[in-house]
């Protein structure tokens, strides 16, 4: 009898287990595997004056040399990365290992970080800073065409609002049901708002991106989008 009983919690179990975890083993429409720049002096300290946002911590460079190893080799078909030089330091590490390339996205650079207010009713894209490459990592970062050189104008809440609305809007003509797997290095104001928009459901402040963590999005043939993983840990279904 009591082998009868454990034998039968055993498939209760098994059942469970597999049913939880059905979206891993599905057919997948889209991956995308959202990363946040590693720390930075203006994350570890609240400073950001001058180039502290930019200038990676001791602790940050380490990171970057642990998210090679998370990342693995060659299973992404593009990588896109924001303009700002914390996000290619983060990805730098990985790109020369396995001798890859990133493309910019102005699209994916961080805003929102600003008091909420309206959404204003034209959104212009000029007026920001022109995105520069150094020589040496020409062949490493690559602009998607000669009309994305320039950062976006950012001033405002509702300007980083259409930035956003403009990234999910280009993600859904690239490669929406395409059966790839984006690897995109964005920030953390940015990002949350992003994938609140990929999912359709959660409020903005319940995802908050953490340093050098990955998020991974799944699609189904519904074209719905479902977190696996939020900052490295396995969402629990």
């Amino acid at each position: 009898m009591l082998r009868k009983i454990l034998f039968i919690l055993c498939l209760v179990v098994g059942f469970s287990s597999s049913s939880a975890w059905a979206t891993d083993n599905s057919e997948s429409f889209l991956d995308i595997y959202f990363v946040r720049h590693a720390e930075t002096i203006g994350n570890a300290t609240g400073d950001y004056s001058k180039n502290k946002g930019d200038t990676l911590t001791e602790k940050g460079i380490q990171e970057t040399i642990e998210l090679v190893e998370k990342l693995g080799k060659n299973q992404y078909d593009t990588i896109l990365v924001s303009p700002t030089d914390r996000t290619r330091q983060t990805i730098l590490p990985y790109l020369k290992k396995y001798q890859l390339s990133a493309e910019i996205w102005p699209e994916i650079a961080e805003c929102c970080w600003q008091d909420r207010g309206p959404i204003p009713e034209s959104c212009p894209k000029t007026g920001g800073k022109k995105i520069t490459i150094a020589p040496q990592n020409k062949h490493i970062f690559t602009l998607r065409d000669e009309n994305s050189d320039r950062f976006y104008k950012r001033e405002t809440y509702g300007q980083g609002l259409c930035q956003i609305e403009d990234a999910y809007s280009l993600l859904r003509k690239k490669y929406w049901l395409s059966g790839k797997k984006i690897l995109l290095i964005s920030h953390g104001s940015f990002g949350r708002r992003l994938i609140t928009r990929l999912l359709e459901n959660s409020p903005a402040d319940s995802f908050h991106p953490k340093n050098a963590k990955i998020t991974h999005l799944r699609q189904t043939k519904d074209g719905k989008l479902h977190a696996l993983r939020v900052n490295d840990k396995k969402v629990m279904r």
